[in-house]
């Protein structure tokens, strides 16, 4: 499914009436290649893709089958935008094309290594903070250092509505994502507990185990000198639920 915001369609017809067609048309270009590059490491994992939808300026792909696979896997899906993207820009810089290309696609490669979400480079730094904390320090710690730098932002972008706009838009999704971090965090278990994959390095639990969950890993809990597997601590978990 393809989705573009309202805003986005804002953002177009703004800069098309303000006379600038070609930067537009070379911008979104640039996203396509960029977006592309998502898609075919997409396609080389043999993952499907849920969503994608187009920002003012970029997109976000969501994938089906993530939630409980290597972080690897994730990591070079989501590498694969900034690397097709440093590709274009190298044969636009060295090949002599057109200027505002070479910015476009510069522009792209940029945005995209911001680490803020839903960037790439939001999404890179939460994989990579996926390999030391649990899911639930990641997620906060990835959104709130979204938020200081999108806040911080507004200070470089004061006076120009438009980008304010834009970084605001993003300001009230990662809120909003934070407000659902629970909801989001029982999603990650519930998958856990119904697709089960035994292939993930393990991770041991020591202690709050139900909230300490990490992301990409099959957690083990040691409690009373033995090893308590992750499924069993799930089904401990959702008959407690049931109960309640």
């Amino acid at each position: 499914m393809i989705k573009i915001g309202i805003l986005t369609y804002l953002y177009l017809i703004i800069a098309l009436i303000s006379g600038y067609f070609y930067e537009i048309l070379f911008y979104y270009i640039a996203l396509l290649v960029h977006e592309a590059g998502h898609i075919v490491m997409i396609f080389l994992l043999k993952k499907r893709i849920a969503t994608i939808e187009f920002s003012p300026i970029g997109g976000s792909i969501e994938v089906e089958g993530l939630q409980n696979d290597f972080n690897s896997k994730a990591f070079l899906i989501y590498i694969g935008g900034p690397l097709f993207s440093f590709i274009l820009f190298l044969f636009a810089f060295i090949g002599g094309w057109n200027d505002t290309f070479v910015l476009a696609s510069f522009l792209i490669l940029v945005i995209n290594l911001v680490p803020v979400l839903p960037f790439d480079g939001g999404r890179l730094l939460k994989i990579l903070l996926q390999n030391m904390w649990w899911y639930k320090r990641v997620y906060l710690i990835s959104h709130g250092l979204s938020l200081a730098i999108l806040v911080g932002s507004i200070y470089l972008l004061w006076g120009n509505f438009l980008f304010i706009a834009i970084v605001g838009y993003f300001i009230v999704q990662n809120i909003l994502s934070l407000k659902d971090i629970k909801l989001n965090y029982h999603h990650l278990l519930v998958h856990k507990y119904l697709y089960p994959n035994p292939l993930l390095p393990i991770k041991v639990i020591q202690q709050d185990y139900f909230e300490r969950f990490y992301k990409g890993y099959n957690n083990y809990l040691y409690e009373n000198e033995r090893l308590t597997d992750e499924n069993t601590m799930l089904q401990r978990r959702f008959k407690m639920l049931d109960e309640e």
